[in-house]
């Protein structure tokens, strides 16, 4: 695995990253489209891009948590831990992407206890309210320095 994407849980909307169809995946292609263009594809197409780059989306919390109120859902992070670092102890990903800076901390803690605290980690806005540019600049200038590292065919065309 090259890059691990670790984001909070999935929408209590009942969208979700690999059905094509969450602000998550939406704003993920667009920086996937930025940083090596419209070869990438669409839909189910770019998840199978996505994942044959050597790319996976891990949540925090398999239960949705983005309604719940402050201490409640930090609560929900720390009750998702125990599960999270069993989950995550099966990759051995080059980089980490934490698509929200709220949770930092858990994503952090369990890392280190999944023995993954040595491998790179970067923190991005999730790409909502506001923060969508920032996240898909950020994460294509990601995608550029790592898939270069790789050598990857389309990086820089």
């Amino acid at each position: 695995m090259r890059i691990l994407f670790v984001g909070e849980s999935p929408p209590a909307g009942g969208t979700f990253f690999y059905a094509a169809n969450s602000n998550l995946f939406v704003h993920t292609q667009a920086a996937f489209v930025r940083a090596l263009g419209r070869g990438v594809g669409d839909g189910e197409t770019f998840l199978q891009y996505f994942k044959g780059l050597g790319c996976y989306l891990e949540d925090l919390c398999c239960q949705p948590v983005n309604r719940l109120a402050g201490t409640t859902r930090q609560r929900a992070h720390r009750n998702a831990m125990g599960d999270f670092v069993r989950r995550v102890r099966r990759h051995s990903p080059d980089a980490i992407v934490v698509v929200s800076r709220a949770i930092r901390e858990p994503v952090a803690g369990a890392l280190d206890q999944a023995g993954l605290g040595h491998v790179p980690r970067y923190e991005l806005p999730f790409p909502a309210f506001g923060h969508h540019t920032e996240y898909i600049r950020g994460l294509s200038e990601l995608l550029v320095k790592w898939l270069r590292r790789v050598d990857h065919p389309a990086v820089g065309h």
